[in-house]
């Protein structure tokens, strides 16, 4: 993938979701998602670093939607597995509730 800054990345995994293109809420730049084959989800800045992995109960279903969980101003993602529906901040960390499991 070849990000806005020009810089290539390479993740050593076929490339499963993504990528999908969301609001940095910090400095209104645009970050990358992404998972791989082994389902783990990544968050890229536009710089190209990683914010985050997370490794997820199976391949991503739905879209990648942006939320305002906490009405504060700051995005956190949402979106769902077979599984489990994911709702995680932009460190990376599960919202308050999440996973869900879906039954």
């Amino acid at each position: 993938f070849e990000l806005v800054s020009g810089k290539q990345i390479s993740l050593g995994q076929q490339i499963t979701y993504g990528p999908k293109v969301i609001k940095n809420f910090n400095d209104n730049t645009q970050d990358l998602v992404i998972q791989d084959q082994d389902h783990v989800l990544y968050l890229l800045n536009s710089d190209g670093e990683q914010v985050y992995t997370i490794p997820l109960s199976g391949p991503v279903i739905s879209d990648a939607f942006q939320i305002d969980f906490f009405k504060n101003g700051k995005l956190q993602l949402l979106f769902a597995t077979e599984e489990q529906i994911y709702a995680i901040d932009r460190l990376g960390n599960f919202l308050p509730g999440f996973p869900l499991s879906i039954p």
